[in-house]
């Protein structure tokens, strides 16, 4: 038997075959190094989701000119001396099964001077909301060499291997604040209405296309919904849509700004899969495949956003964090057994946002992958006391490591905190 048959059957995007429904999207962590590079810590960290059963995994934003970075371990993509270590990184994760993507973003005014060292540049002269840095509005040549930015890292990316690219429209970074009335108060060719507005993001796929050829794979990540009142709303969005649509080869349907960052990472005040229908209203516009995001922590949901019509494919990525083995274990009838996303910020949307690395509430290991546990000698017996999460914690990682195991428990249940 089959289980959730429709997550778990092939699917395309352009050219590309991926496995299944199942995509682990673009998440920040903070691993890269200082100059950008891919670290071995990244690498394990994308690894351990491609073995567990993704089908499609989007990496992180990779920075395509130096003013658009926006961590500190941001990844880079600038420059060409950064595809050798990117094809061993593809190399590995195609290894373990999974299809690989990388997301291609320039952060405009959501980055700061001190991380930059340059001036912070977007369309028009107003200072996010959040970071507060007032930036340098753009004129035509600084257009021209961001779109010419974004054309070579995506040459570079087809060059490492990658079997995809996003570009980032969405989250307010640099072709967000394009897009969006808020924060575009131009009034050349770029600015003023919805046909000018897009002309930026046009313009960078089509010159994308233009460098990689019609064969590969593009994926434009946008906000179906800014929430902020005046900025974009649904109808404009579909509008974008359509125009970029020729473009494209599907389309990333997220929500959310820094100034509304509770979209982008929603918490577990929100219903879960509350930003589907809005991917259900582009995909009916664009007949272009649609990835549904937006806390989707369940195989169970995703089957049900899948059958709805609402999405051809499903972006599952705190869920990937607290249990990166989801999909195998869905797959072969163990969903009982998924560790769930709590959808708590404490490890990763809180930590990130305080310029940290990425970790999780319910999963010690991520980011953790790379450090390898020897095997016990001896086959030695441990005593473990307390059948608490620690608890049951030690009693598995003891047991991976050649351990025998005794737990004891005072109490007539295991559990941890709850009614004495």
């Amino acid at each position: 038997m089959t289980h959730y048959p429709m997550l778990f059957t092939p699917g395309k995007i352009g050219t590309l075959t991926v496995r299944n429904r199942i995509v682990m999207p673009p998440i920040a962590t903070n691993y890269a190094s200082p100059s950008g590079e891919v670290t071995e810590r990244l690498i394990c960290f994308l690894e351990k989701r491609g073995r567990g059963g993704a089908g499609l995994i989007i990496v992180e934003g990779a920075y395509v000119s130096k003013d658009g970075k926006g961590f500190a371990g941001s990844l880079a993509i600038d420059e060409d001396n950064f595809i050798p270590k990117l094809g061993e990184f593809t190399r590995r994760i195609r290894a373990t099964g999974a299809a690989v993507a990388l997301q291609l973003i320039h952060s405009g005014r959501q980055t700061k001077t001190e991380i930059t060292q340059l001036p912070i540049v977007a369309p028009s002269d107003l200072a996010c909301p959040v970071v507060q840095q007032t930036p340098v509005p753009l004129n035509q040549a600084g257009i021209v060499r961001i779109v010419q930015d974004f054309s070579l890292a995506a040459c570079r990316a087809k060059e490492a291997g990658f079997d995809a690219i996003e570009i980032q429209g969405a989250h307010g970074y640099l072709i967000h604040q394009f897009l969006s009335p808020l924060s575009n108060r131009r009034d050349d060719d770029y600015g003023g209405s919805g046909e000018n507005r897009v002309r930026f993001a046009r313009e960078i796929l089509n010159k994308v296309r233009e460098t990689v050829g019609e064969a590969f794979p593009v994926i434009f990540r946008i906000d179906a919904e800014e929430y902020i009142e005046g900025g974009i709303d649904l109808d404009l969005s579909c509008f974008y849509c359509e125009e970029l649509s020729p473009y494209v080869n599907a389309v990333h349907v997220s929500a959310g700004s820094y100034a509304s960052r509770a979209w982008i990472v929603q918490s577990y005040f929100n219903t879960p899969g509350l930003l589907a229908p809005l991917a259900g209203c582009i995909r009916s516009r664009i007949k272009k495949p649609v990835i549904a995001v937006g806390r989707i922590h369940t195989p169970q949901l995703a089957e049900e956003i899948l059958e709805r019509g609402d999405a051809d494919f499903i972006a599952m990525g705190r869920a990937l964090l607290a249990d990166p083995d989801l999909p195998r274990k869905a797959q072969i009838g163990e969903a009982r057994t998924i560790m769930p996303c709590l959808s708590c910020y404490l490890g990763c949307s809180d930590r990130l946002r305080a310029n940290l690395d990425i970790s999780c509430f319910v999963n010690p290991l991520v980011g953790q992958e790379y450090m390898t546990s020897p095997k016990l000698e001896g086959n030695p017996h441990c005593l473990i006391v307390g059948g608490g999460p620690a608890g049951f914690s030690a009693a598995i990682a003891l047991s991976e490591r050649g351990a025998r195991i005794t737990l004891i428990e005072k109490r007539d249940r295991l559990g941890g905190q709850g009614p004495v």
